[in-house]
């Protein structure tokens, strides 16, 4: 993780804000799922910042949008925010050992390809959204859902399935995209250097 200061703290101020904005303005409603794109800018604090920093932007944006748009906040699903993020932060901050073992062991299967270190960034990349799904999609949120709302299992997971389906190729996308564009970019700029 990064030393913490005003700058970061700026940062993660603004990434929490975009998480919120994103969460509650710019999703795609369909006539089951709705698609939202609030895992952007938590995925760019674990990519950038680290686990820590990007846990406490997902739960904060969690917390805050609870507050903001449905009046009440439930905190295990403000905890299972945070874990998301922490999840995020393991897999894909390049400081972390477990990106770093994954990738390095991805780089020496893929090392007769042209590009090792992009196969190794997009299976990691997938390797978090896959956790994600299945830690928190469809195992934590369920719980939760049903024990305080009492929704039913049947009735939460074919949506979920589908939602997963569509979500798991397009985070990897996004993922891969952000480490070989968007990232490579920012770091050449004075926005986020002394971060």
């Amino acid at each position: 993780m990064k030393k913490l200061n005003a700058k970061m703290i700026a940062i993660c101020g603004i990434l929490t804000a975009m998480t919120i904005v994103l969460a509650e303005f710019l999703g795609i409603n369909l006539p089951m799922i709705q698609i939202s794109f609030n895992f952007i800018p938590i995925v760019f604090a674990a990519m950038y910042l680290g686990p820590i920093p990007a846990c406490i932007i997902a739960a904060l944006a969690d917390f805050v949008g609870a507050l903001l748009f449905q009046g009440s906040v439930n905190p295990f699903i403000t905890i299972i925010a945070a874990i998301m993020g922490l999840g995020y932060g393991v897999f894909l901050y390049s400081g972390s050992p477990v990106n770093k073992a994954l990738t390095a062991s991805f780089c020496k299967l893929f090392k007769s390809s042209k590009h090792p270190e992009r196969i190794a960034v997009v299976i990691v990349g997938a390797i978090a959204v896959l956790f994600d799904i299945i830690v928190v999609t469809f195992i934590l949120t369920p719980i939760t859902l049903h024990i305080y709302y009492n929704l039913s299992y049947a009735a939460m997971y074919p949506t979920r399935i589908l939602k997963a389906l569509i979500m798991l190729p397009l985070e990897t996308v996004v993922i891969s995209l952000m480490d070989s564009q968007l990232i490579p970019r920012l770091r050449k700029t004075s926005l986020l250097r002394g971060v």
